[in-house]
């Protein structure tokens, strides 16, 4: 059964168990989901959906919204982009990630200068199964994977001066010299 009322207050409309209310505080839908479709010709595709039986909602389609969206929880799937804000304890910038005691810098370029990507940290504790490809560099002092550097495990250096290399055999080279 259907009934519908008009009065100075709202319009009200029933359709069995489920209620619709137009008043001064907007739209009230009662016992019953909430739609919003696009479409024609009884050939309708939901844009928007409250679930009448989870409480969810649903919306197919790109939302552009204004302001802050609060939440207690999330999931996400795809693409986040943020160039600020907080995660987890880290900061979020620009061009970085960071912490108190640690910073992920981004490759970018500013200038025309290209800042290569970077890690800075106060302490490392590299665990039993880590791989470091390439090298870590501590100031003047470069830890090399042997895999990747003709089984040289350490050098001395300053800019493009090799001081000394220790090779993986126990070997130490210097410039014109070696042990």
């Amino acid at each position: 059964m259907v009934k519908f009322s008009v009065n100075a207050a709202d319009i009200t409309a029933a359709i069995e168990n489920t209620g619709l209310r137009f008043d001064l505080e907007g739209l009230t839908v009662t016992n019953g989901g909430f739609k919003i479709q696009t479409g024609s010709n009884n050939n309708y595709t939901d844009v928007f959906f409250i679930d009448e039986n989870t409480g969810r909602l649903y919306m197919n389609g790109d939302g552009i919204f204004s302001g802050t969206i609060h939440a207690t929880d999330g999931e996400f799937s795809g693409t986040v982009t943020s160039s600020n804000g907080n995660i987890g304890g880290f900061e979020i910038s620009e061009h970085s990630i960071s912490s108190n005691d640690l910073t992920l810098n981004s490759s970018y370029t500013e200038n025309g200068v290209v800042k290569e990507s970077s890690i800075t940290v106060k302490n490392i504790d590299i665990g039993n199964g880590a791989r470091v490809s390439g090298s870590v560099t501590i100031g003047n002092l470069k830890l090399l994977n042997p895999n990747e550097n003709n089984g040289n495990v350490l050098a001395l250096v300053n800019g493009n001066t090799n001081y000394f290399t220790l090779t993986n055999e126990g070997n130490v080279i210097g410039n014109n010299w070696s042990i």
